[in-house]
């Protein structure tokens, strides 16, 4: 099925798939917080709620891959939610320009802390000064929380939309706030502030709105397991082998798929699987442990087409924001 749709692809090469699946039901028809395009299978669109994932892990060995990953991503939010109800940070710091599509986003939908100078981050050092009041804003809206007695962002949201909570200074209204990193495994094998920093936001980001997303080319066996283990959600290219994507996903599915396939795993946590070395005996795959992980995920991976947006999408979206 999913061979017969890159056909078409080939043939109808205007029309993207992205196009063609935000034109859904399943896709119009969704409720989620922040629900994003993650592909097609045999059963249609597939959409998943990025505050329910509620961080996902991008890899490929190819730049356009993240690409499209990083761009459906952003367009399905710029797509469904106003700036009142996310803003997006991004930091790209790979050098080809993952995030260069969006200078003609309005301004609203970026985040504005303190000291902002550039939409898109593109340098470690302004990187990491970000960082410092990502983790500070994570830790007020905590206290945010605290004082209205509420749990999490929607509940303080709706908290103040029906007057329970009178909106002002001391209660400010809090959109989500959708993180994306382009080069992620670089930026924190580089610097240990940002791997401090990108962990707290991770940990606690959830229930305050703070969420992640993070790709990267870089070797899976050279990933800090303890880092991958905090995304429950990947997006997964095709790997270079069957120790590569046992690395990433605890199975070998990846290392099969074809070009503009992906395997996703939604919401999964890999409870006691932090260190990806365990998989291996002698160079060879444990069959023991590999039945224990494919237990512990519960099948949770699907094999899905890429919802790969182009340049026309991306005009589509923008103008829309602009009318």
């Amino acid at each position: 099925m999913i061979n017969e749709e890159l056909n078409k692809m080939e043939i109808t090469l205007e029309k993207s798939l992205f196009a063609e699946l935000s034109a859904s039901e399943a896709y119009a028809n969704a409720e989620g917080e922040l629900s994003i395009l993650i592909g097609k299978d045999e059963n249609g669109a597939v959409v998943a709620d990025l505050s329910e994932l509620p961080h996902v892990f991008a890899y490929s060995t190819k730049c356009q891959d993240l690409s499209d990953t990083m761009n459906a991503t952003v367009l399905s939010l710029l797509d469904k939610y106003s700036s009142s109800h996310l803003n997006f940070v991004m930091i790209d710091l790979n050098g080809v320009g993952l995030l260069s599509n969006y200078g003609r986003i309005p301004d609203s939908y970026f985040w504005n802390y303190p000291s902002r100078q550039n939409l898109v981050v593109d340098d470690q050092k302004s990187a990491l000064h970000l960082l410092s009041y990502l983790v500070k804003e994570v830790e007020d809206r905590y206290e945010l929380l605290r004082k209205s007695r509420t749990h999490n962002l929607k509940e303080y949201s709706e908290a103040l939309a029906d007057g329970r909570i009178a909106l002002c200074s001391e209660y400010p209204a809090k959109p989500n706030l959708v993180i994306l990193v382009s080069d992620f495994w670089r930026f924190v094998n580089e610097s240990k502030a940002a791997e401090i920093s990108l962990s707290r936001v991770t940990e606690l980001g959830k229930a305050v709105g703070v969420h992640l997303v993070a790709a990267t080319m870089e070797q899976p066996e050279l990933i800090n397991a303890d880092i991958l283990s905090a995304f429950p959600s990947r997006v997964i290219f095709k790997t270079d082998t069957p120790e590569d994507s046992q690395a990433l996903l605890f199975a070998s599915d990846a290392a099969t798929l074809e070009a503009n396939e992906i395997v996703f795993v939604k919401n999964k946590f890999f409870f006691g699987f932090k260190n990806t070395r365990k998989i291996m005996t002698e160079g060879s795959i444990d069959v023991d442990f590999e039945k224990k992980v494919t237990s512990a995920i519960d099948q949770g991976l699907m094999k899905v087409l890429v919802a790969s947006p182009n340049a026309s999408d991306v005009s589509r979206i923008i103008q829309k924001l602009q009318r």
